[in-house]
Order: C-alpha cells, then sequence, then structure tokens
C-alpha cells in the first residue's frame, strides 16, 4: 500500500507503485486483477492484468487514460504486525546488514532503512532524545516465527531498539511529512537504485550536498531483494529565490549522479523529463509514444509533461527540459550550485513570524483535510478549504488584493480542529484562522449574517450530523482487533 495515508489507488497507479510492503509482494501491478479506464475519446473500458495495454498505465502519469477504478487482489488480515528497529554504525553497515537479512531468506513484509540525521530530526519533533543518532534499519514481520529468527540474526549485528520506538515509527510509517520543522519548503530526490550501489551514492551525495550547503535526510524503502527506492530530502524557503533556486537545482545533479550508478528516477512528471530516455528503454518509448497517439491524437491527457515539456513564454523554459540542453546546464550547475547555494544559505533567516505565516507557505496541499471538513461538506464551496484558506492568507500577506466575497467564506468554520487531526505536517490551523479572520475583520468587516445563516444550515443538516456523529455510533469502531491493538488511533471531535 502507499507510504502516505492520504494516497489514492488510482494516484499510486499513476505515479509509482512502490510502498509499505513492496520488498514481500512485490509491485503494485502485482496485486491488481483488472483496471476500468476512461480514455480521451470517453470509451470506459476494462482491461486485466493478462493484456498488453494492463502495464502501461502503471507510472505514466495518467497520460493514455483516467482510472476509473481497480479490482485488488485481497489476502486475509494478518493476526500481528511485529515491527523492530536496529541501530547500525554507519549507512555502510546498515546495507551490510539489510544485505544480510535478504540472504538469510527470512520474510519481513518490509525493510526501510533510515539516516541517523532522519532519527535526530524526529527526536526534535518529539521534544525528546528518545532514538540514538545512528542510522538505522526498520523492519516488519507478521509471523512470530519469523520475527523470532530476525532477533536472532540481528544479535551481535546492531542494537536493538526498545519496542515502543519501533512500534511507534511503524505506527507513524503513513505520515512521512509529519516530523518536518524550521523551514517550510520540503525539497527531494527519489532513485531507484541497485542495493549493491546505494552506499556509494549516498557518500557522493553526501559530498555534493554539503558543498550546496543543505542538510539531508535520507531514507529508503527496499522494494526487491536487489533494489532500494532511496529518497534523499531536505527542507529550503521558496520565499528566499536565491537559495531556493540553488537548492532545488541540486536536484538533477543528485539525479545525474543516480544514473551513474545504474538507478532510474522513481518518478517522472516535469522535473525528471529530462531522464526519460534513461528510465524507460528505447523500445518501450516508442510503443508508449505511439499509443499516445493513437488513444489521444489530440493530446489532450496531460499534455505538458511526461514526453516533453511546454510552457508560455514561447515555451523558452520548456525548451530547457530538451535532454541535449538539459545536461550540460546540470553540468554547469554541478559546479556553480555549491558556491551560489552556500554563499546564499549563509545570508541569514526572515524576520520573526506569525503562525498564520509559518504555515502559508507550510501547507503541502495534500488535501486530506477536505474530507473532514464540516463547512466544506454542508455548503460545497471550494473557498472554505484549508489549503483554498491558506492560499488567501498567502495573498493577503502579499499586499494583493482580496474580495469582500472571498473574505466573507473565510468565518464559514467551526474551528472543530478537524484540519489540524489529520495535518500530516502537524500544523497549527485552528490559531492560523483566528489570525486570518482577524486580518480580514479589520479590513472588512465580520460578516454576522453570513455567519447566522452558516450555524443555522449545519444545525439543520442531517448529513452534518451524520459526520459529527459517526465514529462514535460506528459499530465497526470498535472490535475484536481494536481491543487486542497495541495502539489506536482516533480521529474523533
Amino acid at each position: 500500500y502507499p507510504s502516505s495515508f492520504f494516497s489514492s489507488v488510482g494516484g499510486w497507479i499513476a505515479t509509482g507503485g512502490y510502498g509499505i510492503g513492496s520488498y514481500r509482494f512485490g509491485h503494485l501491478k502485482d496485486q491488481i486483477e483488472s483496471i476500468e479506464v476512461m480514455f480521451p475519446s470517453g470509451e470506459v473500458k476494462s482491461i486485466n492484468s493478462k493484456e498488453d495495454e494492463f502495464a502501461r498505465f502503471f507510472g505514466t502519469e495518467g497520460q493514455f487514460g483516467i482510472v476509473l477504478s481497480a479490482v485488488l487482489k485481497l489476502r486475509k488480515k494478518p493476526e500481528k504486525s511485529l515491527s523492530h528497529l536496529i541501530y547500525l554504525e554507519s549507512a555502510e553497515d546498515a546495507f551490510v546488514f539489510i544485505t544480510g537479512l535478504i540472504n538469510a531468506e527470512l520474510k519481513p513484509n518490509h525493510i526501510k532503512y533510515m539516516g541517523a540525521s532522519h532519527l535526530e530530526e524526529l527526536n526534535t519533533f518529539l521534544g525528546e532524545h528518545l532514538f540514538r543518532l545512528k542510522d538505522a534499519v526498520l523492519v516488519e514481520f507478521e509471523e512470530e516465527e519469523e520475527a523470532t529468527k530476525f532477533r536472532e540474526f540481528a544479535e551481535g549485528r546492531g542494537i536493538l531498539a526498545d519496542d515502543y520506538l519501533s512500534n511507534y515509527l511503524w505506527h507513524e510509517r503513513l505520515f512521512p511529512m509529519k516530523k518536518r520543522s524550521g523551514k517550510p519548503t520540503p525539497l527531494a530526490c527519489e532513485m531507484v537504485i541497485p542495493i549493491e550501489n546505494a552506499v556509494s551514492y549516498l557518500k557522493e551525495a553526501e559530498i555534493i550536498l554539503k558543498r550546496g550547503g543543505v542538510d539531508v535526510e535520507v531514507e529508503s524503502h527496499i522494494v526487491g531483494k536487489d533494489r532500494a527506492l532511496l529518497m534523499l530530502s531536505y527542507m529550503s524557503d521558496v520565499r528566499v529565490p536565491k537559495t531556493y533556486f540553488a537548492n532545488m537545482s541540486l536536484i538533477p545533479v543528485l539525479t545525474r549522479l543516480g544514473l551513474k550508478f545504474g538507478g532510474v528516477p522513481y518518478g517522472i512528471g516535469i522535473w525528471n523529463t529530462p531522464f526519460i530516455n534513461d528510465k524507460y528503454d528505447t523500445k518501450t518509448l516508442e510503443l508508449y509514444r505511439a499509443y499516445k497517439k493513437e488513444v489521444d491524437p489530440n493530446n489532450i491527457f496531460n499534455p505538458n509533461k511526461f514526453f516533453a515539456v511546454k510552457t508560455k513564454m514561447a515555451n523558452i523554459p520548456g525548451m530547457m527540459f530538451n535532454p541535449l540542453i538539459f545536461r550540460p546546464l546540470i553540468r554547469i550547475s554541478a559546479t556553480v550550485t555549491p558556491i551560489f547555494g552556500k554563499r546564499a544559505s549563509s545570508n541569514g533567516g526572515l524576520k520573526e513570524e506569525s503562525v498564520l505565516e509559518k504555515i502559508v507557505y507550510s501547507c503541502i496541499k495534500c488535501g486530506s483535510c477536505a474530507a473532514t471538513c464540516p463547512a466544506y461538506l454542508v455548503t460545497n464551496e471550494e473557498s472554505v478549504l484549508p489549503k483554498n484558506k491558506l492560499y488567501l492568507a498567502k495573498k493577503l500577506l502579499a499586499g494583493d488584493a482580496v474580495s469582500k466575497t472571498d473574505s466573507d467564506m473565510v468565518f464559514l468554520c467551526t474551528h472543530c480542529e478537524m484540519c489540524r487531526a489529520v495535518c500530516q505536517n502537524d500544523l497549527d490551523l485552528v490559531t492560523a484562522w483566528t489570525e486570518l479572520e482577524t486580518m480580514l475583520e479589520t479590513k472588512f468587516g465580520k460578516p454576522e449574517e453570513a455567519i447566522t445563516e452558516f450555524v443555522s444550515t449545519l444545525e439543520s443538516s442531517e448529513v452534518y450530523w451524520r459526520f459529527v456523529y459517526k465514529p462514535f455510533f460506528q459499530k465497526e469502531s470498535f472490535t475484536k482487533e481494536t481491543v487486542n491493538t497495541d495502539i489506536l488511533s482516533f480521529y474523533g471531535g
């Protein structure tokens, strides 16, 4: 399943296909019997896993059609989930341990590597020194016998952490952005690389990033007996253009370095379009282009990404993504960016900010709050959604024009804290709403009549009350499995 709580199966089909459990159970396409697709012509077709067309929809980012539904293969729900965390002295030791674990033919569902800086950031987020500042490997089993074999295998190879720490990490596995703090803008490079080359790649990448003046966190999901999905992430600030662009230009440098070690980009999107020839062989690309021409002759589905980037301004920015132009730019960037990046990073930070100012640039627009917002449920107005309120706040803080109509919609909020409860970035959204409302009230006044009508609509809405009481009266909420579980997450009012 995806490594984020807020992912959808359709989105996962389109963008990647690796996630939690990929080590044991393989790629997503191996877990699906068939998909239902709508083509640009409007035709809806069911495609089963044995048909040639089937694989073309995985990782191609909606180029050929919209995935409407998928028939998933099911298995019995595991009776147990047994996680273990082991500390190692270095990345090299960690990957030696992982290789040994694979060769020992144990059956973990998932294997994840975490660099020491990852655990240091987690300690900062928790406000306690709970995790050792060492590289670590997290594994999860569903059979007691396999977990026992693992403990025997791990003895003498590293330091096993207390169970409550491994359980915490496993419980939080679906919230990868939750620990982020400091600068508001995350940047990342994702590569699928041979396990045997992972450490060599990380050593060279660390040198590049240190020269660029950034602090990197490294995670890796082991997605096969010989492949690792490496994720190098660091924080920047889009409000400081020189630093941000210097930091951002490191990503293609890291991607190019990964190619040297036999890796390929995990996804294509826009930024990795220059590397599409490295991800796919010539025969596959020719097949994809021919299929695109066949099913989407007018190029209406995601036309400005994947195969080629097209932009405004006579497509001059888009031309830079042509591999023949982009490759030389990367070579220049590899030389120049460390100089300018370090210089830009040393110029100091921004002035002290309010909660709203910080949150406006920290929201990652995942959209998870939309499904829990009672105001949106009742009004069906996009402008009451948290991400759109933050967009309005961004305009207001920048001094751009904001209409009274848009301002009034901000006040249609119950301050129920449901948005914060599901926010994987743990943003203090309710405090931000209070600050935003105060600013707008000063500028436009408080729309008392609209608020009264909104409250009246809520109180008379069956949909709203069903939404409010659903967590308390669902029979499925407290089952035998719930009683016996180690950790219970409650998302209620």
